[in-house]
């Protein structure tokens, strides 16, 4: 729980057009916005679990993607 390599995910972006799934380590609100915005879905587990990420802002940010 120490957060996600952004920088790795921006070179894999880049790499391919492909549909990518970031997991792992993402623990924050700007993480979840950050890999959005580079067109990627993101796997929340134990920041959604422990509280770090609250259900109601992801669902926020998500209801202003569309």
């Amino acid at each position: 729980m120490q957060g996600t390599d952004l920088d790795w995910f921006r070179r894999l972006r880049a790499a391919t057009s492909l549909e990518i799934t970031a997991a792992g380590g993402i623990t924050t609100l700007e993480e979840v916005r950050a890999l959005l915005l580079m067109d990627m879905h993101a796997a929340l587990g134990m920041a959604v679990y422990t509280g770090r990420l609250s259900l109601d802002e992801l669902a926020g940010l998500l209801s202003t993607k569309k």
